[in-house]
């Protein structure tokens, strides 16, 4: 009886060949990891990273600059909770949105 030398779940899992489309029996993901990504995916993740950021970007720099402007808009103690947020999610879109695509 031949028992499996190794005990990985991933060894008896088929994975995608990118050469041909087919399964194939014998190539296997790094271990911990996921195969590596086609360039399609690659390409429509960095454009909707890009809308999503520069969406936000823009929509939270204006929340700002609409309150900074208007001296109506800073009397209102709810406003200026809003700005906060506003400042807050613009500094994360400036530098966490980048480092999770680099990372990703």
């Amino acid at each position: 009886m031949d028992l499996p030398t190794t005990l990985d779940p991933l060894d008896s899992l088929p994975v995608l060949d990118t050469g041909n489309g087919s399964f194939n029996h014998t190539q296997h993901p790094p271990p911990g990891g996921l195969p590596p990504a086609s360039v399609g995916a690659v390409v429509a993740l960095s454009m909707t990273f890009c809308v999503i950021g520069l969406t936000g970007l823009l929509g939270n720099f204006l929340i700002i600059w609409v309150v900074v402007t208007d001296r109506k808009m800073r009397n209102s103690v709810t406003n200026m909770f809003i700005t906060n947020m506003a400042c807050a999610d613009f500094l994360i879109m400036m530098f966490g949105i980048p480092e999770i695509i680099q990372v990703s």
